[in-house]
């Protein structure tokens, strides 16, 4: 719920170094990784010859080989576009798609089910045996490379409900408690399936159970590395908590004028609306109102402040770059900001 790039700024301050590192890592991983038999360029030249050599004859694993595949292949497979798309910045990623729609057709990539996107068997072949994201999914890189994010211990970077853990399980080997989201959908652009940014560290119930295949772009839906959602959304009360009455429901409010999706598409609201008592924000709410007295700047320095400030920081932190580490904590905050006219204790 904040943007990804400030959760690493809390951590380290050159965070765009963090980023160009992860970047190469993983370029590193799919050009000459050891858990790999042969480099992304290898496997993306297999195809393109596997497939000229069956053009235009016979199916080739239910593909029909024709010329549209192989120019889409062989500019994948052009000096250095394998390294920048797994480079891509997100604000490149649209330029890229209208580039490679010139080339070839997306009902290439997938079909139409009952409104539902299913891969075709070539965009299968793309993610299964180009670019293989499965295996980079269950390797050492995948973790290293979110360790060095700073998502050992944070949570679900699009509902911040949901822990998003890396721990040593009883085999001693480190495992990730996420999934990935492809914010372009896998199916629809298989040739980004592997692709640095496309990547959002996720909960099941965001990308698995809600998200799936749904279409998101820049134009439409916030992007994690771009966007900041605590920035565009709040979390309102229906109540009136200042006055003291009990927290029972809440409604997102938008707070810009952007166009976007995001909180719609995930059903966020109705979510967090069932969320509100797993995430204790009643009891969170009644006691900052028992304690109001302690946010203004009359108490600042005292004991008695600093023992509340201590006590709302677990559940609500300062720092809006802290949000992805607790659960509820965006919601905590949105809460607290009802109380804490003064700023006295949260700061952007």
């Amino acid at each position: 719920m904040i943007n990804i790039k400030e959760h690493i700024r809390m951590h380290n301050p050159d965070v765009q170094g963090v980023l160009d590192g992860c970047e190469q890592t993983l370029w590193l991983y799919m050009d000459k990784g050891k858990t790999l038999a042969r480099s992304i360029s290898m496997r993306a030249e297999d195809l393109l010859n596997e497939i000229k050599k069956h053009r235009n004859t016979q199916p080739l694993k239910q593909v029909q080989p024709d010329d549209t595949h192989i120019e889409f292949l062989e500019y994948l497979t052009s000096p250095g576009k394998l390294e920048e798309i797994v480079k891509l910045k997100p604000e490149m990623m649209e330029k890229e798609i209208s580039t490679i729609r010139g080339i070839i057709g997306d009902e290439y990539f997938y079909s139409l089910d009952d409104d539902k996107r299913k891969s075709t068997e070539f965009g299968k072949r793309l993610i299964d045996e180009v670019f293989k994201y499965g295996n980079y999914r269950n390797s050492k890189t995948f973790t290293e490379i979110y360790k060095c994010l700073f998502f050992k211990k944070a949570t679900c970077v699009y509902c911040n409900s949901t822990p998003a853990i890396i721990f040593k399980n009883k085999k001693g080997r480190d495992q990730a408690l996420f999934e990935l989201d492809h914010f372009y959908s896998e199916v629809c652009y298989p040739y980004l399936s592997m692709s640095f940014y496309n990547h959002i560290p996720s909960c099941s119930n965001c990308n698995a159970r809600i998200k799936l295949a749904q279409e998101f772009t820049l134009s439409s839906h916030l992007h994690p590395f771009l966007n900041c959602f605590d920035e565009e959304y709040t979390f309102k009360t229906t109540q009136n908590i200042l006055g003291g009455e009990a927290l029972t429901t809440i409604h997102l409010e938008k707070t810009t004028s952007t166009q976007e999706k995001l909180a719609v598409d995930l059903e966020l609201e109705n979510r967090y609306l069932n969320y509100l008592t797993t995430a204790s924000a009643p009891e969170f709410s009644e006691g900052v109102y028992v304690n109001r007295h302690l946010l203004s700047s009359r108490h600042t320095g005292q004991d008695e402040q600093k023992r509340f400030f201590k006590m709302l920081e677990p559940k609500a932190p300062r720092e809006k770059n802290n949000i992805l580490q607790k659960s509820y904590a965006k919601l905590n905050r949105d809460i607290l900001k009802v109380f804490d006219v003064d700023k006295n204790y949260l700061k952007s």
